[in-house]
């Protein structure tokens, strides 16, 4: 069956993506701090977040992108922080 293949697929890259996301996330709030207009840029990040969680995404374990915050074990490897810091 062809659809099993590609639902793979597309779960492991929504994975990738939320792993992504969160990395991309930690960044902003690092980077946040040194700029002039961080109570309207904490708001608008602050949305996004909001935005994003309404949306569902999860990882193939069911994971959210809150349940990746937490978890220790969230996998942290150099494919994700590589290509975050080109």
């Amino acid at each position: 069956m062809q659809t099993q293949p590609f639902l793979l697929a597309f779960q492991e890259e929504m994975e990738n993506t939320l792993l992504s996301i969160l990395y991309l996330l930690v960044i902003a709030t690092k980077v946040l701090p040194l700029n002039p207009n961080i109570q309207e840029n904490s708001l608008s990040l602050s949305r996004l977040v909001f935005s994003l969680n309404k949306l569902g995404l999860t990882t193939k374990s069911g994971e959210t992108l809150l349940h990746l915050c937490v978890n220790a074990a969230a996998p942290v490897d150099n494919f994700h922080i590589v290509n975050l810091c080109k």
